[in-house]
């Protein structure tokens, strides 16, 4: 007689790299989102000519009765640890909505590339034009912001603004998709090859090395935070579109989605019930590592002078002082330590997050 062995469940235990990387990330974060209504010194743009590249902790200029730049100033002066302290909140306030916008792009255009093929997506041309008018009208406006939320209190008007635009291109798809309905000429439905086209504009896309077609597309508009978060997301998106491709071609030859369509389920209902959900776990990890990446972006972007105002506090802002005057080091340590310690962090939860999904 066989004994039926059970398995016992696999499991982990934090290790001290995980619980520093967590806690490393919840501090930078909450230091990002609340960097407004914190007790610091100093402004991130109050010039101060008296104080011109002063080092960090000097406490010869210390007296308790004024503030105090513990960790000195750039060459107007300007108090290093609150220009830190914004630069965090700059570099989530660009990485994270540029990641969130590739993901979704990458997700949904994968997706249908990998489930569709080149044979089988049809669609009236009706929906064609609408969805054509409901896009260009949701780049126009979604991008139509200033960065001064990122030194005032206003990030909830900006976050209400986006949700507003977002349900309002939803809504304009549909009502253009129902009244060209009605042309004759537009109810009729054509064949796409989605696989073709998108695999096209992928290889395109990445036929350029990012940095170089950011570089290129920046020079064409003003400097503004929400064109660098487009920018961000233009160039990632085909990255997890492709991720998200692979596995679909997979997940749609399994048996259970044969079986969901004897029972009569629609394709959307399979793509978003049964295939998609199966299809993410290469994206949570994509995800991590892209908001690590976006973040070394933004920094490089502010250090060369492009996309992002110069009035608004960042890490590469920092960087392009040190550059003028190498002897200010600590330009270059803090900002540098802070940055290497969120892609270190990001990378450690990506890992964790992987032994959470597949502890095997």
């Amino acid at each position: 007689m066989i004994e039926s062995v059970q398995q016992a469940p696999v499991s982990f235990k934090f290790d001290l790299k995980s619980k520093v990387a967590i806690c490393f990330l919840a501090f930078f974060i909450f230091c990002a989102l609340m960097a407004p209504w914190l007790p610091l010194p100093f402004a991130p743009n109050e010039i101060n000519l008296e104080h011109v590249y002063q080092p960090p902790f000097a406490w010869a200029q210390y007296t308790p009765e004024k503030p105090f730049h513990w960790l000195g100033t750039d060459r107007l002066g300007r108090d290093l640890f609150a220009a830190v302290v914004f630069g965090a909140r700059t570099a989530l306030a660009v990485s994270f909505p540029a990641m969130l916008l590739a993901a979704a792009l990458g997700i949904y255009l994968g997706s249908l590339a990998g489930f569709y093929g080149d044979t089988t997506y049809k669609k009236a041309i009706s929906a064609i034009v609408a969805g054509t008018f409901a896009g260009l009208f949701f780049l126009f406006y979604f991008f139509l912001a200033d960065a001064s939320f990122i030194t005032q209190n206003i990030l909830w008007k900006e976050i209400i603004f986006k949700l507003i635009v977002v349900v309002f291109t939803i809504l304009l798809y549909k009502l253009l998709s129902l009244i060209l309905y009605f042309i004759p000429f537009l109810r009729k439905k054509v064949l796409l090859p989605l696989d073709v086209l998108i695999l096209k504009v992928i290889e395109l896309i990445q036929s350029v090395p990012r940095l170089l077609l950011v570089l290129s597309l920046a020079t064409f508009v003003d400097a503004s935070l929400t064109v660098v978060i487009g920018l961000s997301a233009f160039t990632y998106w085909p990255s997890i579109a492709r991720l998200v491709r692979s596995e679909m071609l997979k997940i749609k030859q399994l048996p259970y989605l044969e079986a969901a369509r004897t029972l009569g389920l629609s394709n959307q209902q399979i793509i978003l019930k049964h295939a998609l959900p199966n299809a993410l776990t290469p994206v949570i990890i994509a995800f991590a590592f892209g908001i690590s990446n976006l973040m070394a972006l933004e920094s490089t972007l502010s250090f060369l002078g492009i996309g992002i105002p110069v009035e608004v506090p960042s890490w590469g802002r920092v960087f392009n002082d040190f550059r003028l005057n190498l002897s200010a080091w600590w330009l270059a340590l803090f900002p540098g330590l802070v940055l290497c310690g969120v892609i270190l962090s990001v990378q450690t939860v990506a890992q964790l997050i992987i032994r959470v999904i597949n502890p095997k």
